[in-house]
C-alpha cells in the first residue's frame, strides 16, 4: 500500500541505486533533492548510505523521515508509559508489536466530525449544490480521528519527531487506499469508486534497515544546493506541468497541524506558494541548469524522462557544461490515473554527471 505519486520511481529504484552504488564510495552522505515519495532514499538507507533527504511538501519530508530516520521494528515505548489505553486496545496484527499497538488503536476510534469531514466528505459538504466526495462520511471522519489524535500526542510529547512522521505516513498511505479520486487529488469521482467504500486501515509500514543518522530538509532544491557540500547529489525534478502542490493537496493537508482555506468546487487550499518553476516549459531547463551550477557535489545522478519539458538534446548540452556525462535508460510504464487508457511505455533515463572541476 503506498502513493501513486506522479513521476514516483518506486520500480527503477534497484537500478538507480545500483548505479549509485557502482560509482560511489561506500558510507558517501548522498543527497535526494527531490525526495517525493522517499523510495530512493528509502533504498539508499537500505544500501548503507547516509541521505541529506530535501523536499518544499512537508508530506513529501514526513514520508522521508518516517522511512530514514525509524528502525524496522520502532516500540513507542514512551506513548505506551504515559497512554495505557494504547496499550490495553486489542491487537488486529499477526506480529504484534509497540507499532502495531498503536495502529491497532488508532484503528478503533470513533470518527470525529473534524476538517476532512467538513470539508471533503458529502456529509460535511451538504450544503454545497455539489457535494464533495473525495471520502466517504465514515472514511472522513475516522481520518479526522486519527490525524486529531497523532497531532495531538505529539504535541504532548508522547511522541518523537520521528515516530509522528511515521504514524502520519501511516495515515496518508490508508487515506490514499480509499481516497474517491483517479489516482492524484486535483479533483474527486462523481461516482464512488469501489475501494473508497472500503474502511480506513491503517497498516504498518515496511520500514528499511541501515543506518539512522540522516538529514531531513524542507527548502526549495536550488536554495539547499547554494548550502550544501556533498560528494553525490540524486535529482529527480518535476518534469510535466502538472504541479504536486495542487495534485496532492491532502495529504499535505494531513501532514501539517493547521487546517488551510479552501475555495472552489474542489475544496483546493492556496498551493502556489509551492509551486514549481521545473513544472514550466520555459523555465525547467535554466532551473536545472542553476541547480547545477549551484551543486558542489563530485557526482550528480539525474532522473528524467521523455516526456519531461526539457529534450533530451537540451538535457546533453546542459549537462555536458558541468562535467563528464553517462546515460542510462530504462523502459518504465508511463503513469496514468485510475480512469486513463494505457498509456504505454515511456523512457526514464538517469544521467550520471563527474564534475570535471
Amino acid at each position: 500500500m503506498g502513493i501513486r505519486f506522479i513521476g514516483h520511481k518506486k520500480k527503477l529504484v534497484s537500478d538507480i541505486v545500483s548505479i549509485i552504488d557502482s560509482t560511489v564510495e561506500d558510507g558517501t552522505q548522498v543527497g535526494d533533492f527531490f525526495t517525493g515519495t522517499g523510495s530512493v532514499a528509502a533504498s539508499l538507507k537500505n544500501a548503507g548510505y547516509s541521505v541529506v533527504a530535501n523536499d518544499l511538501l512537508t508530506h513529501c519530508c514526513i514520508s522521508a523521515r518516517a522511512q530514514l530516520r525509524n528502525p524496522p521494528q520502532p516500540e513507542f515505548e514512551m506513548l505506551l508509559e504515559q497512554v495505557p489505553a494504547v496499550q490495553d486496545a486489542g491487537n488486529q496484527f499477526i506480529q504484534r508489536s509497540g507499532y502495531t499497538q498503536v495502529l491497532s488503536y488508532l484503528n478503533q476510534l470513533d470518527g470525529v466530525e473534524g476538517f476532512i469531514y467538513s470539508t471533503y466528505s458529502p456529509g460535511g459538504t451538504s450544503n454545497r449544490e455539489e457535494p464533495r466526495q473525495y471520502f466517504t462520511d465514515e472514511n472522513a471522519k475516522a481520518i479526522d480521528a486519527c490525524r486529531q489524535r497523532i497531532h495531538r500526542w505529539h504535541d504532548q510529547n508522547y511522541l518523537s519527531d520521528d515516530e509522528h512522521a511515521l504514524l502520519l505516513y501511516d495515515l496518508i498511505r490508508a487515506t490514499n487506499e480509499v481516497a474517491n479520486t483517479a489516482g492524484t487529488y486535483g479533483a474527486y469521482l462523481k461516482s464512488w469508486y469501489e475501494r473508497a467504500k472500503e474502511p480506513l486501515e491503517l497498516t504498518p509500514a515496511e520500514l528499511p534497515e541501515g543506518p539512522l543518522e540522516h538529514e531531513i530538509q524542507q527548502r526549495d532544491a536550488n536554495e539547499l544546493a547554494r548550502e550544501t557540500s556533498l560528494s553525490a547529489v540524486y535529482l529527480d525534478p518535476p518534469y510535466t506541468k502538472r504541479q504536486y502542490a495542487s495534485y496532492y493537496h491532502l495529504p499535505e493537508t494531513i501532514a501539517k497541524k493547521e487546517n488551510p482555506s479552501v475555495s472552489g468546487k474542489t475544496g483546493l487550499p492556496n498551493w502556489e506558494s509551492k509551486s514549481s518553476d521545473y513544472c514550466h516549459k520555459r523555465r525547467a531547463s535554466g532551473q536545472l541548469d542553476d541547480l547545477l551550477s549551484a551543486l558542489d557535489a563530485e557526482y550528480v545522478f539525474l532522473s528524467y524522462s521523455d516526456e519531461g519539458h526539457i529534450t533530451p538534446d537540451e538535457l546533453n548540452e546542459i549537462l555536458s557544461e558541468h562535467g563528464e556525462v553517462e546515460l542510462h535508460t530504462f523502459d518504465h510504464r508511463r503513469y496514468k490515473s485510475n480512469t486513463e487508457a494505457d498509456s504505454g511505455d515511456l523512457t526514464e533515463a538517469l544521467y550520471v554527471v563527474q564534475s570535471t572541476s
